[in-house]
């Protein structure tokens, strides 16, 4: 069964991939959705790279936002990782997500028939360098994506 999550996991997804310059800097391999019981280890790599994970991480759960709604705010990080020590790669990548996730349209998402994708917002970009044991330095991104969705209470309730 899908729930709402999982279509906008989903979603995430499908707008990075249909950025030509997004898949051809980050190979198939190295997209990380976690839809499948294997998860990537964290070990250090120097040859593949660059990654791309997009993690569920929190959510702020409003039962009776009005008498009729709930709202569910959910956090989705997208982590960047590559092994090359120039910033312009990993600011390359960055700009690129941040240019897929503009172009979304969470309007098409639906559940049970109806829309429920309120806001989303990109709340922040946060950059990090990475030294390796190896003397191979490399950058890590996460960018915060905060998804609000609306839906009726009775239809969650019902379903």
């Amino acid at each position: 069964m899908t729930n709402p999550f999982q279509l906008v996991h989903d979603a995430l997804w499908e707008a990075l991939e249909a950025r030509d310059s997004i898949t051809t800097l980050v190979p198939a391999g190295n997209r990380h959705k976690f839809d499948t019981a294997s998860v990537p280890t964290n070990a250090p790599r120097t040859k593949d790279s660059p990654e791309i994970r997009i993690v569920p991480t929190t959510g702020v759960f409003n039962l009776h936002v009005t008498n009729a709604d709930t709202e569910l705010t959910k956090r989705w990080d997208i982590q960047v990782i590559t092994q090359k020590g120039a910033v312009t790669d990993m600011e390359l990548l960055e700009f690129e997500i941040l240019r897929a996730v503009l172009a979304m349209d969470f309007d098409d998402l639906e559940w049970e028939g109806k829309s429920f994708v309120q806001n989303v917002l990109v709340v922040s970009a946060a950059e990090s360098l990475l030294p390796s044991a190896q003397g191979v330095a490399g950058w890590a991104t996460v960018i915060t994506c905060v998804v609000s969705m609306i839906f009726a209470t009775e239809t969650l309730i019902a379903v």
